[in-house]
């Protein structure tokens, strides 16, 4: 993986650890506007199994 690649991975797993740990609904919903974000200014070859997967655990969170 490039260097680019681990730090997308560590941002999400930050914020992933962050949201899924999070008290408030609120939290959550900021939490998972900064992912999107991240992933949006990500180039799609960053975007890592992994990364797709953590992604998809925090939108099923969030619609909780």
């Amino acid at each position: 993986m490039s260097s680019i690649q681990v730090n997308w991975c560590n941002s999400l797993a930050a914020v992933r650890f962050e949201t899924l740990s999070s008290p408030t609904n609120h939290e959550c919903s900021i939490n998972a506007q900064h992912l999107e974000r991240l992933a949006s200014h990500s180039h799609p070859k960053q975007m890592t199994k992994e990364g797709e997967q953590m992604l998809n655990e925090l939108r099923i969170h969030h619609l909780k």
